[in-house]
């Protein structure tokens, strides 16, 4: 076989070999892969045992999905859009700024711990902490830029897979012919593999690619076998050699990738924002995975001393003049500037390694203490703040005109390679304070901005030391709520309150703590709808800023009103576009009238019949406050403040929560006015003229309209509606001269928290449908949806993918009911199963259970296992009292609590019970809070048709439940009186026919656990029980939570409920077995007491 001039060692070694290669066939490729590094790949599990549908895997102990994106918003010139997110990993921590770039399509990351840590000293004591675990876990710098380079496809490419083809010796122990490489990742980014040659199979380990080429090591010990492979990539193939020192031979391999079926979908990995720069740029930024739970109890015990938690970014806002913001963090103010020419530099692959500074990079040191108040200067030059890496990036050389020959003697300096840091803006702190700055603005023109401190009103401008507090004193110990600035910066109107809170009037309701030895009493406070109503005011002020810094600034309060109950609205108004003119709304509880209000600045020189805005012409060429003219300190003011007036009232007779959607808004032309009402049945826009008093419906339709942005020139208004589905939710364009509607969002489903570019042609929104959970996407017009975000792991994906089948019914009075189901595989209408109804049936603003996407434990989570483990039709059914279906379903609890909606859920059973299989004696339902209270109620006033109820945390006396909620849903009632006691549930409990189980939490504060106490009694008194079971959370609080977990909360719920109904089956084949048939003992129609 070999040469004889081979040296005898190498002849015994290759006897060895050529003899062992014969009973290669019977070895296995794990056996001779021990010696190769191991795949970080789990293995496969058993497909039937991975889908199966089980408690522990849809309640887990954490959620399994991550957090989504929010508060986008766009640039004033729609360029950019900014929006505020962490990843999956982060889920403990805050939240970071992003910027993504409309015009090329990146999106970089501003805000990290590291990057904070310049100026938190919360935020360092994050990065110490990440730091010592990365190193700890053996993570380098070099590791985050391999990262940073595949991640932006600058990485030189990896193989993957098989590959097949031929190899060539011209002689050797192993043969010529066929030969087969299958790679895969290993770990240290390295790439493992195997490589087969006829019979022999040896393993491949630590493979590095660099400029195309592959080098890999193929050795095992076993076999006495040592070499290296080393082949390039060309063309879509591989051409190299596979060299073997041990027996020596040397293999020529061409090959091509091996065509195979394409694999089943395998759900992304949570790597947050997709293609994102600015990711993983330090060791302080690098989140390990157990760091969710690093905080958890282990055998029991908190550990010593918790790992620190970064807080983030709170809120931003765009400046309306340019591409800069200001940044809220920590409660402090900080502002971040961006320079588009650095910006558009060309993010390029670096150049070679560059050497280590004496300093790491991600050690940066805390900024120079600063006084309380001083305003940090935002030039960089000034405050020694920005960081460097912040600076555009160089222009990247070629590395063979970057590496410079070492002088003569010279010590090479040490290399280190690190991330590439892109330019992310100039960041700057404003203020430093111990109070929180709240309701933070940009002045309109972009010089400044305004805040709240301790209920002050404070503005500053960049470039100036001054800080100028613009509210003036207020009489009868008003203070400032709320403020806006007019377009022409010389005019305030702000909102104040005076008087008595309901904290003031609160009575004290006792909680018990049963987590001591003995138990503790404790007390938290409630205002209830008998309490009186606190003595408390509130006031629209309009103040003209022109000789506010000499002291001669013009007040005058507008308007005031007493409050009259809890539901009462009034919000700080809205500017004209002239800055003439204020308009709000006011909401009056004890009446149900809803005022449009108008106030305003009058020429004092015109008559009556002047129109204001000419007025306006002349004061918009007045003195801008900064800086007063002396000719301007000696005239009277040529103007008047205008009390507040009517211009449009109406009977309010919706929903509970509309009052609060109502936000009048100015037409370009500063005299109409936009605003939504729900006087047509449905929530609308409307337009007003003031003038004639004149009131134009522009949307219409049985659908709900959801405004959430007025272009700059107030000529278009954007907003989610349920036009064509009262389950979907997207996104119009509205002019709102022509109340034209245009749909910019495309497919099913439903888009939240959406930002428009003012032209309408760009969007971002998170989107969701069954089918898949919520991420964040980008619209252009006329693409296609482009996905920003992966924010969950696999599991998650795993589990939203089954699609409940939605369906709808009309009750008694030929409305039309809204849900979805779950049926069985084996389904057919011949079955006779037990149907579980989910229900809330109160109202939520703007949502609802029936939504598309909303994968809620018990609406989805539970209703499918019950589906697809025991073999039940099961229900979300959203019955008239749910809010998005109009101001006939959201009002009708108004003195009829429960029973509108006990109506549509009976019709629905009926209708199940007709059309889908379900027994109609193994009927069920269950639901919580409002639900809680909505499922006693049909189990006690029909108790006939539902066999099982399942009631957690419900509300039975609503005379005991808070006086915002109670008044304003349930109905009305008079201080000192107890007018709501007639809704009490527990007069009616002596009705239960069917089995209850009644689930609360004894710490609860919302719903208090009184209220399942009492009605527990009650159904005692009447002899119930052994039709009512109590479970209870020693600890637990109005979503549980203590002792009980949400598993254990559904493992009860599934226990009860097969105990009780068994479970479902599909209909015998044969066409004559009675579909009935009594034989099994589930089949017996519940107990009645005696």
């Amino acid at each position: 076989m070999f040469n004889r001039e081979t040296p005898r060692r190498r002849l015994s070694a290759g006897k060895h070999f050529s003899v062992l290669v014969m009973c290669l066939a019977a070895l296995t490729w794990p056996q001779q892969s021990t010696h190769a590094t191991p795949s970080p790949v789990p293995a496969a599990k058993n497909d039937k045992k991975t889908d199966e549908l089980t408690l522990e895997r849809i309640f887990p102990d954490r959620s399994i999905f991550g957090p989504s994106a929010r508060d986008m918003a766009f640039s004033r010139d729609g360029r950019f859009c900014a929006f505020l997110y962490r990843a999956y990993s982060e889920r403990r921590h805050g939240n970071d700024l992003y910027i993504h770039d409309t015009q090329t399509g990146q999106t970089r990351r501003i805000t990290t711990a590291t990057r904070m840590s310049a100026f938190q000293a919360d935020a360092r004591k994050v990065v110490e902490d990440r730091e010592a675990k990365a190193k700890k876990a053996g993570i380098t710098l070099a590791d985050l830029a391999a990262e940073q380079l595949e991640r932006h496809g600058w990485a030189d490419k990896r193989p993957s897979g098989t590959w097949e083809g031929q190899a060539a010796s011209e002689g050797g122990p192993l043969a010529a012919g066929p030969c087969t490489i299958e790679f895969k990742p290993g770990a240290k980014r390295t790439i493992v593999g195997e490589i087969r040659l006829g019979l022999v199979r040896l393993p491949l380990s630590a493979g590095e690619i660099s400029q195309g080429r592959l080098t890999a090591k193929v050795e095992d010990a076993a076999l006495d076998v040592k070499g290296e492979l080393s082949i390039d990539f060309k063309d879509g193939s591989l051409s190299g050699a596979l060299r073997l020192s041990s027996p020596e031979q040397t293999l020529n391999l061409t090959l091509s990738p091996k065509s195979e079926p394409p694999a089943d979908d395998v759900p992304p990995s949570p790597t947050g924002v997709l293609d994102a720069w600015g990711e993983r740029l330090a060791l302080g930024d690098v989140v390990l995975d157990d760091d969710a739970t690093i905080n958890d109890e282990r055998d029991g015990r908190r550990p010593r001393e918790l790992a620190p938690r970064y807080a983030g970014i709170q809120s931003f806002e765009w400046s309306p003049t340019g591409h800069e913001m200001l940044i809220i963090s920590g409660g402090d103010i900080y502002r971040l500037t961006l320079d588009l020419d650095a910006w558009d530099t060309p993010l390029a692959r670096p150049g070679a390694p560059t050497p280590a500074p004496d300093q790491p990079e991600d050690d940066v040191p805390p900024p120079e203490a600063q006084d309380a108040d001083q305003q940090e200067s935002t030039d960089a030059e000034d405050n020694g703040e920005t960081r460097a890496d912040d600076q555009p990036p160089p222009a990247v050389e070629p590395a063979a005109e970057t590496d410079a020959k070492p002088a003569a003697k010279a010590k090479s300096p040490k290399v280190q390679e690190k991330p590439f840091v892109p330019y992310r803006g100039r960041l700057s702190r404003l203020t430093r304070t111990r109070e929180t700055e709240s309701d933070v603005q940009y002045l309109p023109d972009g010089s400044g901005y305004t805040y709240l401190r301790g209920g002050a009103l404070l503005r500053v401008r960049f470039g100036s030391h001054d800080i100028v507090q613009l509210d003036p004193e207020l009489r009868d110990g008003e203070r400032m709520v709320g403020y806006r600035i007019s377009p022409d910066q010389k005019r305030l109107v702000f909102l104040a309150t005076r008087g008595e809170t309901t904290a003031n009037r609160a009575r004290q309701v006792t909680i018990v703590n049963y987590r001591d030895r003995f138990a503790r009493a404790q007390q938290v406070a409630r205002h209830m709808p008998d309490d009186p109503w606190p003595e408390s005011y509130t006031s629209i002020y309009l103040f003209d800023l022109s000789g506010h810094l000499t002291e001669r600034g013009t007040l005058e309060r507008v308007f005031t009103r007493r409050e009259t109950g809890p539901r009462d609205v009034m919000f700080v108004p809205e500017w004209s576009p002239d800055s003439s003119r204020v308009a709000f709304a006011a909401y009056e509880q004890a009446s149900d009238q809803m005022l449009i209000m108008e106030a305003g600045f009058v020429d004092k020189a015109s008559t009556d019949g002047d129109k204001p805005e000419q007025a306006a012409s002349r004061r918009n060429n007045a003195p801008d406050l900064a800086e007063p003219e002396d000719d301007a300190l000696d005239d009277k003011a040529d103007f008047k403040i205008e009390n507040a007036r009517v211009v449009y009232r109406f009977l309010h007779h919706g929903g509970p929560n509309t009052p609060r959607m109502v936000r009048p808004m100015y037409l370009p032309d500063s005299r109409r006015i936009a605003f939504i009402s729900e006087m047509s049945g449905f929530r609308h826009l409307h337009l007003l003229d003031p003038r004639y008093e004149h009131v134009t419906q522009l949307t219409h339709g049985p659908y709900e309209v959801y405004p959430f942005h007025l272009s700059r020139d107030h000529s278009t208004l954007f907003a989610v509606a349920t036009k064509d589905d009262p389950n979907q939710e997207h996104v119009f364009r509205i002019t709102l001269e022509t109340g034209e509607m245009t749909r910019l969002t495309t497919g099913e489903g439903v888009y939240s928290s959406a930002a428009v570019r003012d032209d309408g042609s760009y969007l971002l929104a998170n989107y969701v449908d069954f089918g898949g959970p919520v991420e964040l996407i980008a619209i252009r017009t006329g693409d296609e949806i482009r996905p920003m975000t992966r924010s969950h792991p696999a599991e998650a994906h795993a589990l939203t993918a089954v699609r409940p089948e939605y369906f709808t019914y009309e009750n008694r009075h030929g409305q039309t009911i809204h849900g979805h189901m779950f049926k069985p595989s084996d389904w057919t209408p011949q079955d006779r199963r037990p149907l579980l109804i989910y229900v809330y049936g109160g109202p939520l603003g703007e949502r609802k259970m029936a939504t598309r996407g909303s994968y809620a434990a018990p609406s989805y989570f539970f209703a499918r296992y019950m589906t697809e483990k025991h073999g039940w039709v099961t229900a979300t059914i959203d019955p008239r009292g749910a809010s998005g279906y109009g101001a006939v379903f959201e009002k009708a609890n108004f003195e009829q609590v429960g029973k509108p909606q006990t109506e549509d859920l009976v019709d629905g059973a009926r209708w199940f019970v007709k059309n889908h299989g379900v027994d109609e004696r193994k009927l069920a339902m269950h639901g919580w809070s409002f639900g809680g209270f909505q499922t006693q109620m049909v189990m006690y006033t029909e108790p006939d048709v539902f066999a099982v109820g399942i009631a957690g945390a419900g509300p039975t006396e609503w005379h005991n439940y808070n006086s915002w909620y109670s008044t304003g849903t349930i109905g009305a009632n008079q201080p000192g009186k107890t007018d709501l006691e007639k809704y009490s549930l527990l007069p009616l409990a002596k009705n239960l026919k069917g089995k209850l189980l009644l689930v609360h939490g004894v710490e609860d504060s919302n719903v208090l656990y009184q209220d399942t106490v009492r009605v527990y009694r009650e159904l005692l008194k009447a002899n119930k029980e052994v039709l009512v079971e109590l479970f209870i959370d020693p600890t637990g609080g109005h979503g549980l939570g203590g002792d009980v977990k949400t598993i254990g909360r559904y493992r009860k719920y599934e226990d009860f409920l097969i105990r009780h109904l068994g479970a479902g089956t599909a209909a015998e084949p044969a066409p004559d077995d009675p579909a009935d048939s009594s034989d099994d003992p589930t089949e017996e129609p519940p107990a009645e007491s005696p």
